[in-house]
């Protein structure tokens, strides 16, 4: 029998207080806040620390916490290099980028899922790698890559061929049902979503799955002009009234896609009464992509019934709006609707509009997939050097293993001292990074970028070692700028030089004080 002695008794205690301390919040909605973190984490070992920031990311991404779940998500990614913990930090790279997609920075997003999915495929890890992989494949049709989508999806199930979590078969199969809609592939789209039907019919916990389901089998059946057969799915959906109840978006969807649909039919005036009921929800939830494609249906409307001047209403102020927010799809399709409307210079002039947010959309489209091979690329370049400079290192170390046994006495007592240096060094670094913080009014992420940058390291190198995208590299330079400059001026761009020269001297001022 093996007894804990009062050390291992201790360990379990505090990895139990740890992990019951977040999980408690969690249940009670309360925010396991950063100081919260700070004061749980300074008890814990490695181990325990492990264990910790797993369940704390977790909670925090729920939450949606993002602050501390960007100190957790930081912390965690090196404990693990340190630790080699490689299915920790393969689950940490899954969270970083669920979060950026969250966030609608594709890049980012895709850039950790592939990490990700590097490590759960070294490691033989199929369903993970089959469930990172299914939100690469919604990532690439988001951004519409519908064949590397459709590649990905597939690639997907050939991992999952076991999973018995229909939840996340169902979302590949919906995917490919998009995917193959959007490639004028009917009978596959209609193959995959009825596919997905049949899963989540029996996901009982998750009714609206199913719901959704029958919302984009009615959508293919509408694209394709069979509107009988659309109308039976639309009018299966808003038989459920309880469940729609519970989501008025969802409700407004399908009321606008059959008002629609029955305004195709030539059932003109309850068409008309769907959508204009759609429209009111929209409008009282402020769903803004839901009103701008009820808007174009409502034209459409106008238009059959000869009211020009009520139909132009409806397509500026969805022009209006889908620009606004960034809809490119149906901006175009506004865009294209009113030049049909107007005559002469107007009706040139929208057309105009159109070719040109036209093409620039088709260029934005070809360099998002030219930047996700790069990164697809260049990370596996990165992964090849880095196990071969691993399996290098390895070598290395049994040559000098012997040399290691020598001079291990010595190494001791000059580490000694070294730790002395480091306290002293500590102790200082952390005086100054307070004294920046309150004369600037800076944030972690400020001061952790700011002290990053002085050792000139550059956008790509801040990008790697943060964990995010270029872009957000150059967000927090802007923010550090803006701090800076209400205290004291900086003129000009604020260049790395810039940035080192402040901080040197408010290190000699805070060497001045202290």
């Amino acid at each position: 029998m093996t007894y804990l002695n009062s050390n291992n008794f201790l360990k379990y205690f505090i990895l139990l207080f740890a992990i019951v301390n977040v999980s408690l919040c969690a249940q009670n909605n309360d925010k396991f806040s950063i100081k919260n973190y700070h004061q749980t984490f300074e008890l814990a070992n490695d181990s325990i620390k492990n264990q910790l920031l797993k369940e704390c990311l977790r909670q925090a991404y729920i939450n949606e916490e993002w602050s501390l779940f960007h100190k957790c998500r930081f912390d965690h990614m090196t404990l693990c290099e340190r630790l080699g913990d490689t299915l920790a930090q393969a689950k940490t790279l899954e969270y970083s980028g669920a979060y950026f997609q969250k966030q609608l920075e594709m890049d980012s997003a895709y850039y950790y899922y592939t990490k990700s999915s590097f490590l759960y495929d070294a490691l033989k890890d199929s369903i993970s790698l089959g469930r990172v992989l299914v939100n690469t494949a919604i990532l690439q049709k988001n951004i519409r890559d519908y064949v590397g989508s459709e590649s990905t999806s597939f690639r997907a199930l050939t991992y999952l061929t076991n999973y018995e979590n229909k939840k996340v078969i169902s979302s590949i199969y919906n995917n490919l049902g998009i995917v193959y809609n959007n490639l004028k592939d009917k009978d596959n789209a209609l193959r995959y979503h009825k596919d997905a039907l049949l899963m989540r019919k029996s996901i009982t916990k998750k009714p609206f799955l199913y719901l959704q389901s029958l919302n984009n089998i009615g959508k293919v059946y509408k694209d394709y002009a069979q509107y009988q057969d659309a109308s039976e799915y639309f009018i299966r959906i808003l038989n459920e009234d309880s469940l729609l109840s519970k989501s008025p978006k969802f409700k407004a969807t399908v009321m606008d896609n059959h008002g629609h649909n029955l305004f195709k039919i030539g059932d003109v005036a309850l068409g008309l009464d769907f959508m204009k009921q759609a429209l009111k929800i929209r409008e009282e939830k402020s769903d803004e992509d839901g009103i701008v494609i009820n808007s174009i249906h409502l034209a459409e409307y106008y238009v059959s019934q000869s009211d020009t001047s009520k139909a132009i209403d409806y397509l500026l102020r969805a022009e209006r709006l889908s620009r606004r927010i960034k809809n490119y799809r149906d901006y175009l399709v506004s865009l294209n609707f009113l030049g049909n409307l107007y005559n002469g210079d107007k009706s040139k002039a929208y057309f105009a509009k159109y070719k040109s947010i036209s093409d620039s959309l088709d260029i934005v489209d070809r360099n998002n997939r030219d930047q996700f091979a790069r990164i697809r690329f260049d990370l596996d370049r990165k992964e090849k050097t880095l196990a071969k400079a691993k399996y290098n290192l390895k070598l290395r170390n049994k040559i000098i293993l012997g040399f290691t046994l020598i001079i291990a006495s010595t190494i001791g007592f000059l580490f000694y001292k070294k730790i002395q240096r480091d306290k002293l060094k500590r102790d200082f670094a952390n005086g100054l990074k307070k004294y920046l913080i309150n004369k600037y009014e800076l944030t972690l992420q400020n001061i952790e970028f700011w002290e990053l940058w002085i050792q000139g390291f550059d956008q790509q190198k801040m990008s790697e070692k943060l964990f995010i995208s270029v872009d957000a590299v150059k967000s927090r330079r802007k923010s550090l700028r803006e701090k800076i400059d209400r205290v004291k001026k900086i003129d000009g761009n604020f260049t790395q030089a810039k940035a080192i020269y402040i901080y040197n001297k408010e290190k000699e001022s805070f060497k001045e004080v202290s």
